[in-house]
């Protein structure tokens, strides 16, 4: 089974995603990006290889959640660390 950790960076994009549900739509959306997040992250607990290597970055793999929004996680060994959570609709390095 992997072990899988946040970078700072991921838990505060994460955290300010959840913000922005929260502010703008009703709670249950919230509720369920947080419940498709949590279902990834057993996935990869026990699928490290489960989402593609990201055209940019060949070391960082990208899992889309949603239409809006994908999470970006390097593996080492049975080591996940996740390293951002994105907008699919900004412009971003992933």
């Amino acid at each position: 089974m992997n072990k899988i950790s946040w970078t700072e960076q991921a838990e505060d994009m994460y955290l300010e995603q959840l913000k922005f549900l929260l502010d703008s739509f009703p709670p249950d959306v919230a509720l369920k990006f947080d419940e498709k997040v949590e279902q990834l992250i057993k996935r990869l607990q026990s699928f490290g290889e489960l989402c593609p290597f990201s055209s940019k970055f060949p070391s960082l793999r990208k899992c889309r959640i949603d239409r809006y929004n994908s999470l970006v996680y390097r593996k080492d060994g049975h080591n996940i660390q996740i390293v951002a959570l994105i907008d699919n609709r900004t412009n971003h390095d992933f």
